[in-house]
């Protein structure tokens, strides 16, 4: 049988930048630190510092995992890969575990039925999303969505022009 490791408490005030959309399920054990759903990411990792520091392993769950039941829980539309939660689709849910669960939180229909433009709304307002990302609409072309694809250009049309960014990426934006 394995030695199991001790747990040991993340140092005061620590940033837990392991903590977020891009890491794995808090339930599930992986490879690398962190978890998705954050505020448990961050309860888990006060207690345990290696959750964030190295890997998010069974202890991580084991020990702590109770530290998580009263928090929210996103919604299973709220995974990975689902889309950019600035983009209206047919399916419900966004890729932005956070995200996706307030916008879920305050309007269901979000992710039982669909991303529509209220949805789109929503995260605008509720969400602090990056709008200059690969994963959004091409910058050639205008779109509802605020922000395009290619980060460079959009970052420097967002700087001339903050309604590419904050409104929607208009002809007057693709032009530019």
């Amino acid at each position: 049988q394995r030695p199991r490791r001790a747990k040991v408490p993340a140092a005061a005030g620590a940033e837990f930048t392991a903590c977020g959309e891009r890491t794995g399920p808090c339930d599930v054990p992986h490879i690398g630190p962190g978890c998705s759903q954050t505020q448990c990411c961050e309860a888990v990792c006060a207690q345990d510092g290696f959750c964030c520091d190295v890997s998010w392993d069974e202890i991580c769950i084991e020990d702590n995992i109770e530290l998580c039941d009263d928090l929210p829980v996103p919604p299973a539309a709220c995974s990975l890969n689902t889309g950019y939660c600035l983009q209206e689709r047919e399916a419900g849910g966004c890729s932005d575990p956070a995200c996706c669960a307030e916008v879920c939180a305050a309007d269901a229909f979000c992710c039982q039925q669909g991303w529509d433009s209220l949805c789109v709304e929503e995260a605008i307002e509720r969400c602090d999303l990056l709008r200059c990302t690969p994963i959004a609409e091409t910058c050639d072309s205008a779109h509802r969505s605020p922000g395009c694809s290619d980060v460079q250009c959009c970052q420097d049309v967002c700087e001339e022009d903050d309604f590419c960014c904050f409104s929607e990426w208009d002809g007057q934006c693709a032009a530019a």
